[in-house]
């Protein structure tokens, strides 16, 4: 759903929560990425409960 609403309203800045139901917050920022037309688009990875290496994961 966030990947369809940042293709269709290419927003300035995304805030993506990496522990969303479905796809996962890593996943729906490689999709994101994917499209050409939104590759510059900053996107914030944010969570509540991070994991050991959840930094290093995130900015991949």
């Amino acid at each position: 759903e966030g990947v369809q609403f940042a293709a269709i309203h290419s927003p300035d800045l995304i805030l993506m929560d990496i522990q969303l139901p479905g796809i996962d917050g890593y996943e729906a920022t490689k999709q994101i990425k994917a499209n050409a037309a939104l590759t510059q688009i900053p996107i914030i990875a944010v969570t509540s409960y991070a994991l050991s290496g959840d930094d290093v994961k995130a900015r991949q």
